[in-house]
């Protein structure tokens, strides 16, 4: 017997453009340099895709979460400029 359940959670986001002026890649040396985990801020929320050293990612709070990034993709769909 083969049994597939899939699971759907919805999350309320909220985009907060234009406040981050750091590159992704100065932020994750940040966090590593004093010891802090770094695996939930290494991809998009959204969409999945990893940042590059030098992308400058947009903030967004996540209900039940906290704060996490989104690409300039996923936030050019939200309509906003990056």
């Amino acid at each position: 017997m083969i049994i597939t359940k899939t699971t759907t959670k919805k999350y309320e986001i909220k985009f907060i453009p234009s406040v981050w002026n750091m590159s992704h890649g100065e932020f994750i040396a940040a966090r590593k340099r004093y010891g802090m985990k770094t695996a939930k801020h290494e991809r998009c929320f959204i969409c999945g895709h990893r940042f590059k050293y030098e992308d400058i990612p947009i903030l967004i709070q996540v209900s039940g979460i906290g704060n996490r990034f989104a690409c300039a993709q996923c936030a050019g769909k939200e309509g906003l400029q990056c």
